[in-house]
């Protein structure tokens, strides 16, 4: 297992390493395990393609299931008020001064932990675009310091709700 250092999360990032968590230990390994009993059922192992491939997504899931509770162990929750400054835990929208586009994002821990099925871009404190809007508040023009800096008004701040 990696070790981390302590990374600040959101509850709902640490909700959902919960139930991923969850998730690998009461269904996947289990039908994992189940597959492998399957395969060795079938006799010779050492030409079973079922065995193989249940063991390649046994190791795919115990590694997963590993890096999981390292980020739970390794990660301090902060909790989210809903104070309209931006930081971990807050859905943001900003506005391009020049370009009238607008983005919308969540802000996220360092671990990316919101599942893949999460349409809104997710963004970390430590992007150009985080650093430039961290702790700023609902309302303040902040100059994106990237190759082509650009300013941007924000013009929501909420507590991310899924």
């Amino acid at each position: 297992m990696v070790m981390l250092e302590n990374k600040v999360i959101s509850p709902l990032e640490y909700e959902h390493l919960k139930k991923r968590l969850n998730e690998l230990n009461t269904v996947l390994i289990p039908e994992n395990r189940e597959k492998i009993k399957m395969a060795i059922s079938q006799g010779d192992l050492s030409e079973n393609f079922d065995y193989h491939a249940a063991k390649d997504e046994q190791d795919k899931l115990f590694s997963e299931r590993s890096e999981i509770e390292g980020k739970i162990n390794y990660s301090k929750v902060k909790e989210v008020v809903d104070d309209k400054i931006c930081c971990i835990g807050k859905t943001v929208k900003v506005k391009t001064i020049n370009g009238g586009r607008i983005l919308e994002f969540i802000i996220v821990g360092g671990l990316n932990n919101l599942s893949k099925d999460v349409k809104i871009m997710q963004i970390t404190l430590d992007s150009p675009l985080g650093l430039s809007i961290k702790d700023k508040k609902l309302g303040d023009h902040v100059i994106v310091k990237v190759a082509n800096p650009y300013e941007v008004e924000i013009i929501s701040v909420e507590v991310t709700k899924l």
